[in-house]
Parts: structure tokens; sequence; C-alpha cells
């Protein structure tokens, strides 16, 4: 990936969701840790969360997800 570049992550439930605010994925890309940010899918089973590449960000061998969800003051509800 290269700079500005988007990097997308689909999250499934089993059943669809309702989402409130704008939770985050943990992700640590090289030694940095970064969050991609719900982009849409409230209603559905499939969520969107995307992270924007910066200045920087370099990892040699793939972004790792975190095991938790950062809910930022939102909410997932099925």
């Amino acid at each position: 990936y290269v700079l500005g570049e988007a990097v997308n992550f689909t999250v499934t439930f089993t059943s669809p969701v309702t989402v409130t605010g704008t939770p985050r994925l943990n992700l640590t890309v090289g030694a940095g840790a970064e969050a991609a940010t719900y982009v849409s899918g409230s209603g559905t089973s499939a969520l969107l969360f995307r992270y924007t590449v910066g200045a920087g960000d370099l990892d040699a061998d793939g972004i790792t997800l975190a095991a938790n969800v950062d809910l930022n003051g939102g909410t997932v509800n099925d």
C-alpha cells in the first residue's frame, strides 16, 4: 500500500446490527498503533471500516488486527 491509499476491512456478523457513533478497529502497522474507522453498514450484517495509509507507515509483514474493537463512545447492537 502507498501513502493515501485506503485499506478496507469488513466485519461480518451472523445477523444485522445497528451502529451508532464511530467505532474503530485497532490495528498495528509496523511498530505503531493505528485505527480503521467505521464507514458504513449499519442495518446489515457487514460493517465496513477504513484505514488510510499515512506518511511513514511501513510494515514489512502486513497490518495486524488487534483482538478488540474500540467502540469509541458508539455502539454495535443486534
